[in-house]
């Protein structure tokens, strides 16, 4: 028997609850009292009616692709800001140091061993955690969770759509990113940087540049909007009463994204030091500080400094990769701060076999109890086209 636990309640989370009860041979873990993964496996541990050992373990949660999981692991405690003397906060979401704090507690968030066996899997459903620069994050999971049973997570947007008459599909979507100190100039400078950024679909074959100028909405200010793409069903689906369904028009909610990203930083002069006396030169003492603060450098960090939360690869390329506004100075806290910015843009896409041709979506089918259509399995998780396991 599979078992699934999905604790938020946004639009996403309960089109999810509502596939996995469509799923066969699975049971939805719905009780107000589980609230993180460490009481779901205490439950799968101890709850009467549980078949023991269990076979896919599922959870689902908003994430991305720098760290960071919106579910609670266990009731885990950590200082935030750096002040011994202040009190440690309840973490309700899952970071690096989350995991790092884990490890030091005894049985937080292990899957006990009557709950596995040789077939046990640990599933995420979370978009993107299975990027490239959240493997060490998902290898730390699967060290948290016991390092024995395997993690399986996708590595693209995790999508629904859903049809009363019909049934739920999941597909998944590319996630087609570009991240700039300051906002592009125009739609037309924002299409020419995505056609120099060598994105590719699933065959490794480039966008084609047209395809830009096709996806990006006529506005690309600041904010989020949905997006459509119509794609091709193949097989088709069958609904209640009329013809089969060989084609959906997809509308992805927030599909195209514009987030400003905003970091601020600061340094604390002891008493009777002075910060240097022009605005540039306070910059460059700030970025200067960055190379001996413990949060950027790698062996302090369990080899997960700060910028590799924004996907950089270097402190250096953290550092050019912001926008750094004039810093302040209070003198009365001696407190020096400057605040970094950047601008990404996401545009999210439909993964189909052939953008240019067949254009068919690859999806799983779950049928509602009404409709006689099998379901459709084409998201294999063996395939590592969509999932990374670890």
């Amino acid at each position: 028997m599979d078992y699934a636990f999905v604790p938020g309640s946004t639009t996403a989370e309960d089109i999810i609850k509502d596939m996995f009860q469509q799923r066969p041979n699975t049971s939805l873990i719905s009780s107000g009292a589980i609230r993180n993964i460490d009481q779901y496996f205490s439950h799968l541990d101890t709850a009467v009616g549980v078949t023991r050992p269990v076979g896919d373990i599922f959870i689902a949660c908003h994430a991305n692709n720098e760290g960071w999981m919106q579910i609670q692991l266990a009731r885990i405690f950590l200082d935030t800001d750096g002040n011994p003397a202040t009190p440690r906060v309840e973490q309700f979401e899952i970071t690096y140091e989350v995991l790092i704090e884990a490890l030091n507690l005894p049985r937080k968030g292990r899957i006990p061993t009557d709950v596995r066996d040789a077939n046990t899997r640990f599933l995420v459903k979370g978009c993107r955690l299975g990027h490239d620069n959240n493997v060490q994050f998902i290898q730390k999971l699967k060290d948290v969770l016991g390092g024995i049973v395997p993690v399986i997570v996708p590595k693209h947007f995790d999508e629904f759509w859903y049809r009363t008459d019909v049934g739920l599909i999941e597909y998944m979507s590319y996630d087609f990113s570009l991240a700039n100190p300051t906002a592009y100039a125009s739609r037309a400078a924002l299409i020419t940087a995505f056609q120099g950024a060598n994105k590719t679909f699933l065959d490794g074959m480039a966008v084609p540049n047209a395809k830009w100028g096709a996806w990006l909405p006529r506005t690309v200010s600041a904010g989020r909007r949905s997006i459509s793409y119509s794609v091709n069903i193949n097989p088709s689906l069958q609904p209640l009463s009329g013809s089969p369904i060989t084609s959906i028009r997809l509308t992805i909610d927030e599909g195209f994204r514009h987030d400003l990203d905003t970091i601020p930083y600061a340094h604390q002069f002891a008493a009777g030091v002075n910060p240097p006396a022009s605005n540039a030169d306070r910059r460059q003492f700030l970025l200067a500080q960055m190379d001996t603060d413990p949060q950027f450098d790698p062996a302090q960090t369990d080899n997960w400094p700060f910028y590799k939360n924004y996907e950089f690869a270097s402190l250096a390329t953290f550092k050019t990769g912001f926008n750094w506004a004039t810093p302040t100075y209070n003198a009365t806290t001696r407190l020096l701060q400057m605040v970094g910015t950047r601008h990404k843009y996401t545009l999210i896409v439909p993964i189909t076999d052939s953008p240019d041709t067949a254009n068919n979506l690859f999806f799983n089918y779950y049928p509602y109890s009404a409709n006689v259509t099998p379901r459709i399995t084409q998201l294999l998780e063996t395939d590592n086209r969509f999932f990374r396991t670890v």
